[in-house]
């Protein structure tokens, strides 16, 4: 119809697949403002499905099972998609099964979403180190190394992806204030505080609309400056402007599943079940 082309042909609609890491302190909504803050996204709209603990192979059966609230999502036409697996997983062997599991899932949610542009969004090492895998991720850099070449190995599988670097802005805080990086946490030492939240959508809108992270609004009440701009010299350190920011996907029409019905409008956050990660 017309009038629906005119209301969201020129809007960039963002999906994010993760879990609480991608759930935690609202990043959708911080998001969707930092994305409409730079000129070219400014009918940005940002949604999430969030489940507790998930894998990007969990994900996969969600959306080839009986879940009928992301297969309907997911058959959605998207500008981008951002997926987030399980927090340890990307890291762990080539042979491990979790790891194989994942990436098997990976090839399958590349198979069924419908997406002009595919991101990673690559997580960060626990604060000090996983106690549940101490040989393996011992320390928060080794953790890093790990997860950051399991990332890349997925970009692979998955025909050149984007890799959003988050673990890598976290990895930078680390090396030049290690009292800084230990407030990107929550007090478990893995989940993202605010601060940490805020790092992740600084990092997004960085790749996506290569804005300035200044344009980021701070989510948060009584932001410390110091802490904020730390957080935002990081990311311009391992993401440094380019001199043309990339023009944004642009679709006309409605959002429509790929057989061509309309699906109206989506909450903008499903989350999904109740383990924990």
């Amino acid at each position: 119809m017309w009038w629906c082309a005119m209301a969201l042909g020129a809007d960039q609609q963002v999906l994010l697949v993760g879990n609480s890491y991608t759930a935690r302190n609202d990043l959708r909504s911080t998001l969707q403002s930092g994305l409409q803050a730079h000129p070219d996204w400014q009918g940005a709209t940002v949604r999430a499905v969030a489940v507790p603990g998930a894998t990007l192979a969990e994900h996969a059966r969600r959306a080839t099972g009986d879940d009928d609230d992301w297969q309907q999502t997911l058959a959605l036409s998207w500008d981008v998609v951002v997926f987030q697996d399980q927090s340890q997983v990307p890291g762990f062997p080539d042979d491990h099964p979790a790891r194989v599991d994942s990436i098997a899932g990976l090839q399958t949610l590349l198979e069924l979403v419908s997406a002009d542009r595919v991101v990673l969004f690559q997580t960060w090492g626990r604060r000090d180190g996983d106690r549940d895998n101490p040989e393996r991720y011992a320390t928060f850099p080794a953790m890093q190394d790990h997860l950051t070449a399991g990332y890349a190995a997925y970009a692979e599988v998955a025909g050149g992806a984007e890799v959003a670097p988050v673990g890598e802005v976290f990895r930078d805080v680390h090396g030049t204030d290690q009292a800084l990086h230990a407030r990107l946490y929550e007090t478990d030492g893995s989940h993202p505080s605010p601060l940490g939240s805020y790092a992740v959508a600084t990092t997004l809108v960085r790749l996506l609309a290569e804005g300035d992270p200044a344009v980021v609004p701070v989510p948060f009440d009584e932001p410390v400056a110091d802490e904020v701009e730390g957080v935002r010299a990081a990311v311009r350190r391992v993401l440094p402007a380019a001199e043309e920011p990339p023009a944004p996907p642009r679709r006309s029409g409605c959002a429509t599943t790929r057989g061509g019905a309309w699906l109206g409008w989506l909450p903008p956050v499903f989350l999904l079940g109740r383990r924990r990660l």
